[in-house]
């Protein structure tokens, strides 16, 4: 059997949404393709400072306010425009911690929460952590509670993280995330290339 066309959610990239994986069903009136996000999932897209992860953040935004209940993004770069304003919220990245975020959401859930960048959430509203999220790492702490509130709030979570100098992501964060996918450029034009992706291979069903 394959997965339902409606459990995957297209971030209006084709690239990467077909890097994220996909079914296509043959069915009585032809054939119907779904890729792109599924729900609930928490989704990571790595690449260098500058290389464009926000843009394409800011591109998923514009795309599902569209067709999501609701947004909610933590960024100090994107803003809700007058178009998208009404289904997406905006909070400066500086302004909120990961255990605000879950209140947020218990009180009022969203359908789509992005994260950007992880490097720069606060895990506690204090701005402490214990000395098992020092020991972990801010980034792994805040991977670890994205990925509980994409499950416990049946959500998509989005976050953007940096690579080390040898351009790799964190295994821990490789190991946390449904899906990461490595942003780069090529030829001038972006490329997306899946490190990670429990979704499933891209396959015909």
């Amino acid at each position: 059997m394959g997965e339902s066309t409606e459990s995957r959610v297209s971030t209006g990239l084709t690239m990467l949404d077909v890097a994220l994986g996909g079914t296509t069903r043959l069915t009585g009136t032809g054939c119907v393709s779904s890729y792109g996000l599924k729900r609930p999932s928490f989704v990571v897209l790595a690449g260098t400072p500058g290389v464009g992860k926000t843009q394409v953040l800011k591109s998923i935004c514009r795309h599902v306010t569209g067709d999501a209940r609701s947004v909610l993004c933590v960024s100090n770069e994107i803003r809700a425009d007058d178009e998208t304003r009404a289904m997406m919220k905006v909070k400066r990245i500086r302004q909120v911690s990961m255990d605000q975020l879950w209140s947020g959401l218990e009180r009022c859930p969203r359908s789509l929460l992005i994260l950007d960048p992880v490097e720069s959430m606060r895990p506690n509203a204090t701005g402490r952590m214990s000395a098992r999220q020092r020991a972990e790492g801010r980034v792994m702490t805040v991977c670890r509670r994205a990925n509980a509130m994409a499950q416990e709030f049946g959500m998509i979570v989005i976050a953007s993280v940096g690579v080390n100098k040898q351009g790799h992501v964190d295994p821990r964060v490789r190991h946390l995330a449904d899906a990461v996918v490595l942003v780069s450029r090529v030829d001038g034009s972006m490329s997306f290339q899946a490190l990670t992706n429990r979704y499933g291979a891209l396959h015909a069903a």
